[in-house]
């Protein structure tokens, strides 16, 4: 499970602030809407053409304009599962048909109990297809407008998983362009936000789209917001499974003789998709979000769960939110204080 290779150039240091990037891309878009104004009308309709299929296929799926192609998990007690034959259905959902698929809504319909919430939250429905297509959707539903990081697994890249996307595209997706055509290939997705993109992205339709798919991340995880406005995470009642079946999945990729670390940001295991993850959240104002999602990291390992994550969050996780300029000095020193507590006795 390797992320593919990046053509595109990084428009940033990973250290630059996001509101200088904005204004880059912001002047950007406002001197190629001037140079427009200067040709001809027919030229005028060319670009505008040409700008229309360069929107970022995320940005055409949160619309509802494109699909996606994803591939179905085999059913358990299955034929093929029994035979361990490996099946290769597919089936294309828009955003909406996606988010369902992903996370059922509850039996109850609109109005729910709290308990028809926790059962929704902690099944199993919906898991086995985030995982089987882990790669492609996390870029698909959180994208960002800077994706220099990848380098660090560019090496590390699957050739054989490189090639099985070819496959899979071929006759598919000739048009990466055209609206008509679902997205199936990761290559197409590697791509950073431009300005139009970013912000049609934060309108607040979009951005309700984007809680959504965060929700069903988290949800992976083992987690669920506790708190809408405030982005307070705990545990759903379906945690201790999560937590036993990711940290295998840690472990297998582990190449470190101590299993008490995690495999590292340089290997695609589920976790570390956060940094990404924690990336977007940032990058698309959802700072609260972001805040409490290394909080509750904090916390739990205070609890003495998911210590074998603690040094990605010592060494990228923490430092993500403080240094974010849009972070305010309270929450950064009351992230400071959990981590001392954390690694510091009561005696220090």
């Amino acid at each position: 499970m390797y992320c593919s290779e990046v053509t595109s150039q990084p428009l940033l240091t990973e250290t630059e602030d996001i509101e200088t990037l904005l204004t880059t891309l912001r002047e950007k878009a406002n001197a190629a809407a001037a140079a427009a104004g200067d040709c001809e009308e027919e030229e005028k309709e060319k670009q505008q053409q040409q700008q229309q299929q360069r929107e970022h296929p995320s940005v055409s799926f949160y619309r509802g304009y494109r699909s996606v192609k994803v591939q179905l998990p085999i059913q358990e007690n299955s034929p093929l599962e029994k035979e361990n034959i490996s099946s290769s259905s597919f089936c294309c959902f828009h955003v909406i048909g996606l988010h369902q698929a992903l996370l059922p809504p509850s039996q109850g319909g609109v109005q729910f109990t709290e308990e028809e919430r926790s059962a929704q939250l902690s099944s199993s429905d919906g898991l086995e297809l985030l995982r089987v297509n882990w790669e492609l959707l996390l870029w698909l539903l959180m994208p960002t407008v800077r994706i220099e990081f990848l380098s660090i697994v560019k090496e590390e890249m699957n050739l054989n998983r490189k090639k099985e996307e070819k496959v899979n595209v071929k006759g598919d997706n000739d048009d990466d362009d055209d609206v008509s055509t679902p997205i199936c290939s990761l290559q197409e997705l590697l791509t950073p936000l431009m300005w139009k993109d970013y912000t049609q992205l934060r309108e607040p339709g979009m951005m309700d789209r984007v809680h959504y798919s965060y929700v069903v991340f988290i949800r992976f995880y083992g987690w669920r917001i506790h708190n809408e406005e405030s982005g307070v995470l705990d545990r759903h009642q379906n945690w201790k499974e999560r937590y036993k079946i990711l940290l295998e999945n840690c472990k297998e990729n582990n190449n470190k003789q101590d299993d008490n670390i995690c495999c590292g940001l340089k290997k695609c295991c589920f976790y570390s998709a956060l940094t990404h993850i924690l990336r977007v959240l940032l990058d698309l104002c959802f700072t609260r979000y972001a805040i409490n999602l290394v909080a509750f990291m904090l916390e739990e390992m205070r609890k003495g769960r998911l210590l074998r994550l603690q040094s990605s969050l010592e060494k990228c996780w923490l430092p993500q939110v403080i240094e974010c300029k849009q972070v305010p000095v309270s929450e950064k020193e009351r992230l400071q204080r959990q981590l001392y507590r954390l690694t510091h006795s009561d005696s220090d």
